[in-house]
């Protein structure tokens, strides 16, 4: 079965993936949440995990490209 992007994004965002001592501030994981619902979960929230390729990099916002 192949899962889609958004089970890799879940699984990044999950507090429980880290061991208490590498656990994440409430300002920075909040900020995660707010970063990948914004810019990752668009462009890889329906694609299936194994089809994530470089091609779909997520835009750059600085002018860059």
């Amino acid at each position: 079965m192949k899962r889609p992007g958004a089970d890799s994004i879940a699984h990044y965002l999950d507090p429980d993936r880290l061991p208490v001592s590498s656990w994440w501030s409430r300002k920075h994981a909040h900020t995660q949440r707010r970063l990948c619902g914004r810019f990752a979960a668009p462009v890889i929230g329906a694609v299936a995990c194994q089809d994530i390729k470089t091609e779909l990099r997520l835009p750059r916002f600085d002018g860059q490209g």
